[in-house]
This record gives structure tokens, sequence and C-alpha cells, in this order.
């Protein structure tokens, strides 16, 4: 039996227990269908629902029914999809469909190629009158509605408010409607009801939580969050993430055991505590066993050392935004640049992705002969049948993995290139000096070096940086003639970058006696746990890069992570008097909130983040821009 939306009974029925459990996803349209437990989806009405069949329901319908954990492309672009069908005329489905009429659309930059992974940006730029991703845009002076879907914040709520003044001072009137993302702020709204145009503005919020980049990694991308919290003290962002976690655990169901390390963290789990407690008690079934929440601040070295593995190589230096990478065309040698998909759908990426470097290009050769035997298998065709078969189930994927492989054999060469240039046998080596401890007065020669020549000058801060981490801060001496250096090469404008990296405590100086500053004393525990953790392999220790059984291989065998192994330490160690010892090793100390103990030993992880963070990017969003 068909019902009003085109679905059989019981596909309807199960239609409405997936957006029952999706209520928690959907809060941002809260004014396009308003759907909780007392809800019917035929309350909705046939016409708004035939438009949401259209656009999603099948979406949601087919998750639900497969179960597959973290497709979540499918359930963004659902969501994205009702949310946004309202600026295609003659559907008034959603909240934003109040007026058919054509529309501006406004998108935040930052938003775009999150929106384009999962939901395509493609079908907004239909129908629409001005469609613009620059805060800075020529508006059209037709009266057509505007809609900004923008970060919540401060700058933005001002560009906003400046278009609408300026439009409205020439005479030009219209509706405009803001939404923002993940969630409206008080203090926006202030922003705008200063600048005197909140009486001219409908307000919305679009709740975009965690976007899938692999089968298993998972990432709010909001890469702003580490400046704003840790440099700026903004707390703002601590609520966006405890519901993202939230609305995970809603999904796939509570979870029994999380720890948290650093007093952000801590905030986070608090925060969860009390969005979990205004809602119905969770079932006791569970899907995921651990939950670890780390401050990024806990482990800086991580991310300020050189990576060695593929994938890392190609963030470094191309940079990878939402799991998509462009190759421009110097490095392809071709007429335009390419941008691909990097993710587990790609057979020859998965076998890479986490090589050192060292055995790349090797299995890069014997992957391209492998493909011209089995592309040279149809010089030995002999019936029609077999050449059918070859063109369509061959041909297509062979020359889908030729291209494939073209990229990254390309890719490979301009990586070796540009190491070269930058001479980073040496670098290299003292990293891993500094690493090792010892050395010290050659590594500190090596940086006074690179000041001299000017070579780039994050690459120079972010030894600075790891010399401060490991060596429980610099000397007075040794930073004033630093800091005055890097200062004469590279512009006194660098004086903000310093103060920024002694508030973080990257890189300080000790204070004069035996006494050391509060921030040093947080961060000189490294040598010690590097001990305990086994961080820095013993000398004389072989790490075998290719067949690696060392974590350290990552970093050509001389760190392993701090973060992973405070992890491996927690699930090996079952007492809490452990947790606690280490925790005073740690910044900001470990809490552990344990309801139920797992033996078992092979886990499956998932890695959810606010943003991927690379020693580049890290420094960039600290360091003083030079003026134009």
């Amino acid at each position: 039996m068909e019902t009003p939306l085109g679905l059989a009974e019981e596909e309807n029925i199960g239609v409405v227990r997936l957006f029952k459990e999706w209520h928690y996803v959907t809060t941002a349209c809260v004014n396009i269908y308003h759907i909780n437990s007392s809800t019917d989806m035929r309350a909705l009405g046939t016409n708004g629902m035939k438009a949401a069949k259209v656009v999603g329901v099948r979406y949601f319908h087919e998750l639900w029914n497969k179960e597959q954990p973290f497709t979540w492309n499918r359930c963004h672009r659902a969501i994205f999809a009702v949310f946004f069908g309202g600026l295609r005329p003659g559907k008034n489905h959603a909240g934003l469909s109040r007026t058919p009429d054509k529309k501006d659309l406004v998108i935040d930059p930052d938003l775009t190629k999150p929106l384009d992974r999962v939901a395509g940006i493609g079908f907004l730029r239909q129908d629409l009158k001005t469609f613009s991703t620059a805060m800075y845009f020529m508006c059209s002076d037709q009266p057509f509605r505007r809609v900004y879907l923008v970060r919540a914040s401060l700058l933005n709520m001002k560009y906003i408010a400046d278009h609408i003044t300026a439009e409205r001072k020439q005479g030009n009137i219209r509706d405009y409607t803001v939404i923002m993302v993940p969630r409206r702020l008080h203090v926006c709204e202030l922003i705008l009801e200063n600048e005197g145009v909140l009486g001219h503005i409908t307000l919305e919020e679009f709740h975009l939580h965690l976007f899938p980049l692999d089968t298993d990694l998972l990432s709010l991308e909001m890469p702003d969050i580490f400046k704003s919290f840790y440099l700026d003290g903004d707390l703002t962002h601590i609520h966006t993430v405890a519901s993202s976690l939230v609305t995970l655990q809603h999904l796939y169901g509570w979870i029994p055991n999380i720890h948290t390390i650093g007093k952000g963290s801590k905030m986070v789990y608090d925060m969860m505590q009390a969005m979990q407690e205004e809602e119905q008690k969770q079932e006791a079934k569970f899907h995921i066993g651990y939950l670890f929440i780390i401050d990024r601040d806990v482990d800086y070295i991580t991310p300020l050392c050189s990576p060695m593995t593929y994938e890392a190589l190609l963030d470094e230096s191309f940079g990878i935004q939402c799991g998509v990478i462009e190759f421009s065309a110097e490095v392809l040698a071709k007429p335009k640049s390419v941008k691909i998909l990097l993710s587990s759908q790609d057979p020859i990426y998965v076998e890479i992705r986490d090589r050192h470097f060292s055995s790349v290009f090797p299995f890069l050769g014997a992957k391209a002969k492998e493909l011209k035997t089995i592309y040279e298998k149809k010089n030995d065709l002999k019936t029609v049948g077999d050449m059918k078969n070859f063109v369509s189930q061959d041909l297509g994927r062979l020359k889908e993995h030729q291209t494939t492989l073209s990229y990254h054999i390309s890719a490979c060469e301009y990586i070796m290139k540009m190491k070269t240039q930058l001479d980073f046998e040496s670098y290299i080596r003292t990293e891993h000096s500094l690493l090792d401890g010892t050395d010290t007065k050659d590594c500190i020669a090596y940086i006074e070096d690179c000041i001299y020549k000017q070579a780039p000058h994050l690459t120079t801060l972010r030894l600075l940086c790891l010399l401060s981490l490991t060596q429980d801060g610099l000397t007075p001496r040794e930073y004033k003639s630093l800091k005055t250096d890097f200062l004469h090469s590279h512009g006194f404008e660098q004086l903000v970058t310093f103060f920024n990296l002694k508030k973080l405590g990257l890189l300080v100086e000790q204070s004069s006696g035996s006494k050391v500053t509060a921030v040093v004393t947080r961060r000189s525990q490294f040598r010690q746990l590097a001990g305990r953790l086994s961080l820095v392999p013993k000398s004389g220790e072989e790490v075998n890069l290719k067949e690696p059984d060392n974590l350290a291989y990552v970093y050509g065998g001389a760190y392993s992570p701090l973060t992973v192994r405070l992890v491996e330490y927690i699930l090996l160690h079952e007492s809490l008097q452990t947790y606690e010892d280490l925790g005073r090793q740690i910044a900001g100390g470990i809490y552990s909130d344990v309801k139920y103990r797992t033996t078992s030993k092979d886990l499956n992880i998932i890695v959810c983040t606010t943003s991927i963070l690379t020693g580049q990017s890290l420094l960039e969003q600290v360091s003083e821009k030079k003026p134009i």
C-alpha cells in the first residue's frame, strides 16, 4: 500500500523512525521540519514530504536499512538538500522557500570546500541570480532576496552589516537571511544590532558538525579553533565540539569509557555531560567502547616534526583540503591544474598513503609494470567475447589507474625536487638531534645558519620551537641572540609572532637563575615522557622503514607521536592510579570516566578532529603576516 509520500507503508514507518533518530542531526532544519518523538511524517503535508523524498528521504532510508557506520556523506547531503532546496523556484518545502523568487547567495569561503565535499555546490548555482564565495563581492542591484551562509564570526557579521548599510543608502531594498554555521551566537546578533541592521535580517542556524573525509576520519573542518581557543582564550567552540560528540553518541549509542587529556578536553567532557542530562536516558547498548579527547597543546612536538609518509608529505607540500588535493600544471607538466580526491576509494593511494617515502617510488614502478602487463593482454585476445569483456570490465579501470599513477609519480618527483633544494638531509639531521637531545650546539649553529641565509621563516620557526620544547626552554642568552637575529632577517613585525609563540608555550626562555617560568615548567616534561612512553628509539635501535613494526617509522625512525603513545598506554594499563601518575606529567592532566572495560585488543580506531594541522599551518595561524 502506498502512502501520500509515494513510499510503501512499512517503508514509511521506517522513514518515520529514522527521522526521529536523526532529529539530533537536523536541528538546523528547525524552521523547515521540526521533527520530534511526537511528530508524524504525514503531518508535514503531502507536497512538502514529496519534495523531501526527492532531495533527502531516500538517503536517510538507505542509511538506516543498511546500518552502515560513518556513511555520513549521504546524510549530510540529504540534510543540505532539504535545507537549501527552497533556493530553487517552486519548491515550498524549506525554510528558505518562503519566497519562490530568485535569490542572491553568498557563501563563506571557509564553507565551500566542506559543503562541496558532502553535498555538491553545483546545484546551488542553478536558478540563482548571484552566487558568490567572497564576503566583499559586488551584489546585483535587483530586489532579490539575499542569503548569507557564513561561519558565526564577528568579522563576517561586520561584512554583512556593511553590505546592508551600503545598499540601503543607495535605495536598494530587499529581504536578507543570515544562516550562521554551526550555530547562532548572541555576540553576532549584538554586532548586527549595533550596526543597525538586525531588524532587516532573518536569522537562521545550520548545525554542520563532523564531515567524513574518509572511512576512519571525521573532521569539523574548523581550523580557526586552534588560534581562537589557545591564543585568544575564546571558549565559544567548546560547545561545537561537545555537540558533535553528543550527536555521535545519539547515532551509535553511549560511550562507556571516556578519557580526557588536557584542560580543554575536560571542558568538552563537562559540557557533554550537561547536554546529555537534558536528553532522555540512552539505551544500554553501544558500538563505540572508548572515547579519547585530547588537547592539541598536550603534544605540540608531533605536528612540528617532519613526517616522512607519503600522505603527510603531500599535505606538507601541496596542502590537502577536505580530502582534496590540487596538483598544479607545473607539477603535472600539463596545460591546467588537476584536483583529485584522496580517499580509500583509490586502490593505488590506499597502498602508498602510509608508506615511508623511500618505499613509494619502488612500489609505483612495480605498479606501472603490472598495469602494462595487464594492458598488453589485449594482444592475446582471440574471440569477440573476450574483447568485449576486456573493453567493458578492464579497459576503463586500467586507464583510470594509469592516470592516477601518473599523478602520484609526478607528485613524488616534485616532492624530491623541493626537498633537494631545501637541503632536507641537514634539516632532518638537526631535527633528529633535537629529539635525541644530542649535539645541541650544532643544532643552534644550524638554526643560526638558516636565519642568516633567510630560509623560509616558518621552517626556521619550527626548529626554534622544537629546540625550546625539547630543551626545557632556551637560556636567556640563546633566546635573545636567536630572536634578535631572526628579527633582523625577517622584519620586526615578527615581534608579534614571538609574543604569540611565548603565550602558547612553544618558544620560551628560562628565567635567570635556577627557577623556570610557569610555562616552561609545564613544558619541561618531554625528556621524562620520552623515556616513560618510548617516544624516542634507544641509541642503536634500528627502525625498519620498508616493513615497519615501530610507530617511529612515520618520522624516519626518530620519534613516536606522543598522543598515540598516550592512548596506547591508557588502553594497556588498567589501573586508574597509573593514569594519575602519568597525568602529573601532562599539561592539564588526565581524567577518566570508566564504566565498562573490554578485554578485546582488536580495536578499530576512528579519528575525529576539529581540523587537520601540519607544522606549517599551525605556525601560519600564529605568525604575523608581512605587510603588503
